[in-house]
């Protein structure tokens, strides 16, 4: 297990110093929840709600907002289905603002890994349905998401965090989303636990973003910084 955390992060760095013509540096900064949506520990219904504010150099400074909200329902053993709405906002460097809606459904998995459990594994598979504001189609999109995190010290609050996450639109639309590989985005970084029973922590590192686009790719180098709640 510590290779594959190992080669998790050298991907991402190397994924950095990929060659693309069309490159741009930014900031992306986040906070996401989960919990029970009731006091009693035997509740399996659970909420969601993760909110963003994205900027770009391009776009001298905001490019994009999320808000996110949704219910799940733990099956047990990390296991947990979830069904959920997105608002998208975004101002493009060049053309108009648009306003995204989505429906979203996903798995989530957790489990812990190591001859002493020392690796937290968490995998995200994701299914939404797409609408713009300026089209009439509905884009279907698969998103796959992996994330390993392994403290840096056995009992320490200092984590060692990588993930991956892969975009596949899943048809074409009449506002410019095309079926196969949409985008890649890879990260490496630290996280700190921000209280005793680790139910908040402060994630920072570096995320490379790479966006098959008709023409010429795009790739992103993001500082990103996200609070993270579990409750």
């Amino acid at each position: 297990m510590n290779r594959a955390l190992g080669s998790l992060v050298l991907a991402v760095l190397l994924a950095g110093t990929a060659d693309a013509h069309d490159q741009d540096f930014g900031a992306w900064f986040s906070i996401a929840g989960t919990g029970r949506l009731a006091d009693a520990p035997e509740s399996r219904w659970r909420w969601w709600l993760d909110n963003h504010f994205r900027t770009f150099e391009d776009s001298d400074g905001f490019d994009t907002s999320i808000v996110r909200p949704g219910v799940g329902y733990h099956l047990g053993k990390g296991a947990t289905v979830w069904l959920g709405y997105g608002w998208i906002h975004t101002d493009p460097p060049s053309g108009s603002n648009t306003d995204e809606h989505r429906l979203w459904q996903q798995f989530t998995w957790s489990i812990k890994l190591g001859e002493r459990k020392q690796y937290d594994l968490f995998v995200r598979s994701r299914l939404e349905q797409r609408w713009l504001e300026d089209g009439d189609d509905t884009g279907w999109r698969y998103r796959q998401f992996l994330r390993v995190v392994r403290p840096i010290a056995p009992g320490s609050r200092w984590t060692l965090r990588a993930w991956n996450e892969l975009f596949l639109p899943l048809n074409d639309t009449d506002w410019g989303a095309r079926a196969g590989f949409g985008q890649n985005r890879a990260f490496a970084g630290l996280g700190v636990a921000l209280d005793a029973e680790r139910k908040i922590t402060l994630e920072s590192g570096y995320l490379n973003q790479l966006i098959n686009r008709r023409g010429t790719d795009a790739m992103n180098h993001i500082f990103s910084l996200s609070l993270l709640l579990s409750f």
